[in-house]
């Protein structure tokens, strides 16, 4: 299980530049497209963290729940920032928004990046205790 949310992540964060630049070369139409379809795609995947019953977890489930709760809430704070002006018709406005968004998205990616760290570090620490408590059950033998 812990190898398949592996490699969700790999897929997911391993080309992001290359479909960043991909999406530049969109009509208007292929950008609004792509937009609806990584909003549902995100929405899907907030909802999938909220499925956990926190009455049957252990200490550190319920503890990523605690946090994936409060982290939505934000996420879903920000979005709210997102979408006003969308359809600026001012040139300036226009441009005061991709420079806002401009600024989330860099933000978005600082915290993705701390995650993507923590994910590393939490998986590290995983294979280390597999690997010890292996090591133990052998000593035993």
């Amino acid at each position: 299980m812990l190898s398949d949310k592996l490699s969700d992540l790999s897929v997911r964060v391993g080309d992001v530049e290359a479909r960043a630049e991909a999406f530049r070369s969109e009509s208007q139409a292929g950008r609004t497209r792509k937009l609806d379809e990584l909003k549902a795609v995100a929405e899907a995947h907030r909802a999938s963290l909220l499925v956990s019953d926190p009455a049957g977890e252990d200490d550190i489930e319920a503890a990523w729940a605690k946090f994936g709760r409060s982290i939505l809430g934000r996420i879903d704070s920000v979005q709210l920032l997102v979408e006003p002006r969308k359809d600026a018709k001012d040139p300036k406005d226009a441009a005061l928004r991709a420079e806002r968004l401009e600024r989330n998205a860099g933000m978005a990616v600082d915290h993705a990046l701390a995650a993507a760290v923590d994910a590393e570090l939490a998986v590290a620490e995983a294979v280390d205790a597999r690997l010890r408590a292996v090591d133990l059950a052998e000593d035993e033998t």
